[in-house]
């Protein structure tokens, strides 16, 4: 009986946990496409957050001030951020 799709890639996904490596990188490593990884990533990887007795949290207050989302963007604010700048990213939003 031939493998699915859905199988395949679910013992991809598995293979690239065990990885070390981004996606992009674990894909070029194992010529495979990076948008089908994406794609079944997103239907079939569950990070096992539930079970774990702690989440690390790294902190990156060196590098960053915030991020302000609005909808589906995402905007990084380092901490010398300028306000002029930031009020004309946001009238865009307004538009």
């Amino acid at each position: 009986m031939e493998e699915t799709a859905k199988e395949k890639w679910s013992k991809l996904i598995k293979d690239w946990e065990g990885s070390s490596l981004s996606g992009m990188a674990w894909c070029r490593e194992n010529h495979q496409s990076y948008a089908s990884f994406g794609y079944w990533k997103k239907r079939l990887y569950k990070p096992d957050v539930e079970n774990r007795d702690f989440i690390e949290i790294v902190d990156r207050s060196e590098e960053s001030g915030i991020c302000l989302r609005i909808g589906k963007v995402c905007l990084e604010l380092s901490k010398k951020f300028d306000p002029a700048t930031l009020k004309r990213c946001l009238q865009v939003f307004d538009a």
